[in-house]
């Protein structure tokens, strides 16, 4: 009997993900032979056999650490992982052994499983040990700190992780993420996945890896599914139907039944509505309206078509129309020319103003303009030093947001209006976040119900945004180049337009929420 998987295609929109469930067939060895043998990935099925694969462990030796005969020269070399990172111990005959008992010296910097798998927990040092009968392997361990992408922690930071994603599909468009609607709709998904994952990497040499689906998505998000839960809560609750309008819902598959444990934490924490639906074009109608519905019509469709072989699709929509606390003066905007990458020159409507105060660090300048009456949200124009291309990272924005000065300068802001649309699983992928995006695993089992027994996980995250900025304010709404120190640019004076490529950011003021962050290379683009 062979097992079928299924995939989950997730699609960001507004801040959306759409998981669509389709067949897959077999496992293969990880070596490329056939080795017939028990999957305990399926306990239902104790009397039947499987073709396996595991590609958690496709036997690199960049994933294993090898031990050594205790007292060798080689038993004294210095191995290094990383915190949170784990890998595969081995030894010369360890397929043989019967009976290993392993060892760190230093439990608190690094522990050992049964099953030989290192992982690392603080930076330090400590020395790995495995006895078989009286014979002892050893090796000498050197954990560092965590794993950083692009000199960024990756976990915790909606400010990094919206930096990290522009910058990784950077290119000659405009660019628009949404770090709120990603990472709630990672949230919602986050319910459904599964812990540790036991896979047999290497029939031959008994290897056992196990996978964590629910670790990583917990890492990026920074915090463990009850707290990000919590927190999700308290964006639901806070948000402003007014300024920021915020939904989410998960339609499935007639005749599929959810989990009561996914449905009540997905409607608890994220009022999001359940939806029992034919996947046929009928249905496909239902969430593109939903989705129209949810951003006034700045997304309008999502999809073309549903597969028939969905499970679900899982969406949340962020929209944000914020009305500028001090309109700009329509006499104000001028004709100005903006000057792309390129060189070539672009007419634009600048909107001009004075302020009273901007930032600046070594590489960029910048400035605020608050929304509302209240001001609860700002408007980040961000204008790098050194002309030419740039990348989010380089600016160092966390450091430049901190230094404020107080100074009248005039601003200036293109009026402009795009979309932006991406699968941002590679993104993803890259950040650390993977298993959810492996099909030879049980990723997302736990977000159903029902008898099938395929594996279930996410296949794409379709992210697919929009923006339009004027005199009165500014809508957005989310379905889902290295520079060197610019010495020789002289600083701020008494203007900072936006009048060649820039980057901006819409934030919350009270609770440090990035809703948006983005990159404007040619404001005509559409």
């Amino acid at each position: 009997m062979k097992r079928t998987m299924k995939k989950i295609t997730a699609m960001i929109i507004v801040a959306g993900m759409l998981l669509t469930v389709m067949p897959y067939v077999g496992y293969q060895n990880v070596n490329a032979k056939t080795t017939t043998t028990k999957c305990p990935a399926n306990k239902g099925n104790k009397t039947k056999t499987t073709t396996t694969k595991c590609p958690a462990n496709k036997g690199s030796k960049t994933n294993k650490i090898y031990l050594y005969k205790s007292g060798t020269k080689s038993s004294k070399k210095t191995k290094t992982i990383r915190v949170y990172q784990t890998k595969q111990l081995y030894f010369k005959g360890m397929g043989k052994a019967k009976k290993i008992k392993w060892k760190s010296s230093r439990k608190k910097v690094a522990k050992v499983s049964k099953q030989g798998i290192l992982t690392g927990l603080k930076t330090g040092k400590t020395t790995v040990t495995a006895k078989v009968k009286k014979t002892k392997y050893q090796i000498k361990i050197k954990v560092k700190k965590p794993l950083k992408i692009k000199g960024e922690s990756v976990g915790g930071s909606q400010l990094k992780q919206g930096i990290f994603i522009n910058d990784y599909y950077a290119s000659d468009k405009n660019t628009l993420i949404s770090p709120t609607s990603i990472n709630i709709a990672l949230g919602m998904v986050l319910n459904g996945a599964k812990g540790n994952v036991f896979c047999p990497s290497n029939v031959e040499r008994n290897q056992q890896v196990y996978v964590t689906p629910k670790s990583e998505v917990e890492k990026y998000l920074g915090n463990k599914v009850d707290k990000y839960n919590d927190y999700a809560k308290k964006i639901m609750d806070a948000k402003d139907n007014s300024t920021l309008k915020i939904a989410n819902s998960i339609w499935y598959k007639s005749g599929i039944k959810l989990s009561d444990t996914f449905e009540n934490a997905v409607k608890k924490y994220y009022y999001a509505t359940t939806n029992e639906i034919p996947f046929d074009n009928t249905g496909a109608d239902q969430i593109n309206k939903w989705v129209n519905d949810n951003t006034d019509g700045m997304i309008d469709k999502i999809i073309d078509n549903i597969d028939k072989s969905a499970y679900a699709y899982i969406l949340n929509a962020t929209l944000f129309n914020g009305k500028w606390t001090w309109k700009f003066d329509t006499s104000d905007v001028k004709s100005k020319k903006f000057k792309k990458f390129d060189g070539k020159k672009v007419n634009v409507e600048m909107m001009e103003e004075e302020s009273n105060s901007y930032y600046e660090n070594d590489y960029a300048l910048a400035f605020e303009k608050t929304y509302e009456k209240d001001k609860k949200y700002s408007f980040i124009g961000i204008l790098p030093k050194a002309k030419g291309s740039f990348k989010l990272e380089n600016i160092n924005i966390e450091e430049l947001l901190k230094k404020k000065k107080k100074d009248q300068v005039q601003i200036g802001i293109p009026k402009f209006e795009y979309a932006w649309k991406n699968n941002i699983k590679s993104s993803l992928v890259s950040a650390g976040v993977k298993e959810i995006f492996n099909k030879y695993i049980p990723a997302l089992n736990p977000m159903f119900d029902d008898a099938d027994s395929s594996n279930k996980y996410v296949d794409e995250i379709i992210h697919s945004t929009a923006i339009e900025m004027n005199t009165d304010g500014t809508k957005a709404a989310a379905v889902t180049a290295a520079v060197a120190k610019a010495t020789s640019i002289r600083t701020c004076s008494n203007k900072i337009l936006l009048d060649r490529p820039f980057a901006y950011i819409i934030k919350n003021n009270k609770t440090g929420e990035i809703l948006f962050i983005g990159k404007v290379v040619d404001p005509t683009l559409k």
